[in-house]
């Protein structure tokens, strides 16, 4: 048996649409449905009620607008998970490697958001006299930025940085260099067979 012959046989079965890939997607649309109006409304929130308009509601804002990514991004994820449209993948190069970049992109925001809350706190806390001296609304914009910008760049390295063969896997462990397989190797890789 030949490579093309492989190929055909594998395209062949990895064709069909399992009731358990049916449900995953469902459960991820409804997920990321829930993502996207909890983070929709704490935006809302503190856009519309002045007394929100504090400094560490804009940590919490951008981790609000982060997350908003991630569940706009899922219902792409979730159609990954089924076998036509993960193949449908396999010959758009930019197409895989956006869906990385996105959700690496947006995932790292997230988590960057998370850590400068905590230290923003951790600073509220211990040197209280010290921050409202040094941390100002400017200060707050430039961490933020700092933060989405570091994130853009982290994210999009797969877009130039990548192992991209046409009509093989999209799958973030044969795709990229390098993946963040502790966080995203669950999601993107294939499952194993029971």
């Amino acid at each position: 048996m030949n490579l093309t012959e492989e190929r055909s046989q594998v395209n062949e079965t990895s064709e069909e649409i399992t009731a358990a890939d049916v449900a995953l997607s469902v459960t991820t649309i409804l997920l990321s449905l829930l993502i996207c109006a909890g983070n929709a409304l704490t935006i809302a929130a503190i856009i519309r009620s002045p007394r929100l308009h504090t400094l560490p509601n804009m940590y919490v804002m951008s981790l609000a607008a982060a997350d908003l990514l991630v569940g706009l991004l899922m219902p792409v994820l979730a159609l990954f998970f089924l076998a036509p449209i993960k193949n449908a993948f396999n010959n758009a190069k930019y197409a895989c490697l956006l869906l990385f970049a996105g959700l690496y992109a947006s995932c790292l925001c997230s988590a960057i958001n998370m850590a400068l809350i905590a230290t923003d706190r951790y600073i509220f806390i211990t040197r209280p006299f010290w921050y409202e001296r040094v941390v100002t609304r400017d200060v707050v914009r430039g961490v933020v930025a700092v933060c989405w910008s570091l994130a853009v760049l982290m994210g999009s390295v797969p877009l130039y940085a990548n192992r991209f063969k046409y009509d093989s896997e999209c799958d973030s462990t044969k795709v990229l260099l390098f993946s963040f397989d502790g966080i995203f190797l669950p999601i993107f890789s294939s499952r194993a067979q029971c």
